[in-house]
């Protein structure tokens, strides 16, 4: 009748007494014992149905919740897991308000996966709204407080990144992706590099371009791309002094709608960095319209 509280008090006799309280939240209550022996409460919970104001909410992407544990004598938390291959990014505790059902703590986040057969995940990058630049965000030369919250898209494994000499790293995959399908992709030698030096065409063993392999004709290939025009991650067989959508002939690249002025780049937000690649399976001048515009890149390295 009394689910896990502990009773203090004259249990005999009409009209006696009884106080009722929860070891771990201190909630209590007086009852009364009734003509008919029948006590004036009948049901009094310390555990689940204390907390029936706080359903256990079921919208962690990818994850699941535990049972409610009392947290302190206002709110109650809840464990979180995330599903095989995704990784739990926390950024403090999730709690529930017993008074009012309300819930705080949901920007922790399961993060899309890491770790998949033998490769691993070393950096992602999806645009948003800042001016940081990528090159700047991947060799972290200055601090932006979204790096690692794979919520929106950028991520980066600080280990393999700091580390990059002594993780025997044999292959890196450049992973271009466009509605959660990778729509190309250059494979990299990852031994003897650094953690930018294997971005480069000596490096190259293949790629979803069938004109892109390690005997053809390129001008620039570099992380660092022409700093003059805002070509970053840039590979192309051929690159005017400034971009141009109708000279340049591009596999790809990241850069700005301010930079390559192509027509279905009008019209979009200015600081918002581009991901572009061609898009029919060849190097391509981009005014022909052949290019796509990629959701985010991702960098896999196997050891």
């Amino acid at each position: 009748m009394f689910n896990n509280a502990d009773t203090l008090g004259n249990l005999f006799g009409i009209g006696s007494k009884l106080e009722i309280k929860c070891s771990e939240t201190n909630k209590s209550e007086i009852i009364h014992c009734l003509p008919g022996g029948l006590w004036s409460v009948n049901e009094f919970f310390c555990t689940s149905n204390l907390y029936s104001a706080c359903e256990n909410p079921s919208f962690l992407i990818e994850g699941k919740l535990g049972a409610l544990n009392a947290f302190n004598e206002t709110h109650v938390s809840v464990n979180a897991s995330c599903n095989l291959g995704y990784n739990l990014l926390v950024y403090g505790n999730i709690l529930c308000e017993i008074s009012t059902g309300m819930w705080t703590g949901f920007e922790s986040v399961c993060c899309v996966k890491l770790r998949i057969a033998d490769w691993t995940k070393m950096y992602s990058y999806q645009p948003t709204d800042n001016t940081y630049s990528i090159k700047t965000l991947y060799k972290r030369l200055h601090t932006y407080e979204d790096i690692n919250a794979c919520a929106n898209g950028i991520y980066q494994n600080e280990a393999i990144f700091d580390n990059w000499e002594n993780e025997h790293i044999r292959y890196i995959n450049f992973t271009v992706i466009s509605g959660g399908t990778t729509v190309a992709y250059m494979l990299f030698n990852g031994l003897g590099t650094n953690n930018t030096s294997w971005f480069s065409f000596e490096n190259l063993v293949q790629s979803s371009w069938y004109d892109l392999t390690p005997k053809s004709s390129v001008q620039v290939f570099s992380l660092h791309g022409l700093q003059e025009s805002f070509r970053r991650w840039y590979v192309a067989r051929n690159a005017s002094e400034y971009a141009s959508c109708t000279e340049d002939v591009v596999w790809f690249v990241v850069t700005w709608g301010f930079t390559y002025k192509c027509e279905r780049l009008e019209g979009r937000r200015y600081k918002l960095a581009k991901i572009m690649y061609s898009n029919n399976g060849r190097a391509s001048i981009f005014a022909d319209g052949n290019f796509g515009l990629a959701d985010k890149l991702e960098i896999w390295i196997q050891n």
